[in-house]
């Protein structure tokens, strides 16, 4: 085994705080995800990498928990939306189907 880049200690309820060398070597900072895998006894860590990060959803979600903490813009369904809803839950829907009837759009 090659000697070791950077040494941590084991801390309560098993944390481990990575050493700055390390997280500069994964590229990784407070709150990044860290995968860890083992290979024959051998433990490798490298940054969890995210399927997709698409930088205007990312946005749009920092947005919308921003207006939650604050308490704005945000609102629950209406209860008619609500019990809609609930009764089409477990139906098969066929998105070709002809619709038959008025619909309010």
């Amino acid at each position: 085994m090659s000697k070791p880049v950077a040494i941590a200690v084991l801390g309560p309820n098993g944390q481990l705080t990575l050493p700055q060398a390390v997280c500069d070597a994964l590229g990784v900072r407070e709150g990044s995800e860290i995968a860890f895998e083992l290979r024959q006894g051998v433990v490798l860590l490298s940054r969890a990498q995210a399927e997709h990060e698409d930088p205007a959803l990312q946005s749009y979600l920092r947005l919308l928990e921003k207006d939650i903490a604050l308490g704005r813009n945000l609102q629950g369904l209406p209860e008619s939306l609500t019990k809609a809803m609930a009764a089409s839950a477990g139906h098969d829907i066929d998105l070709d189907e002809d619709i038959e009837g008025d619909v309010a759009l």
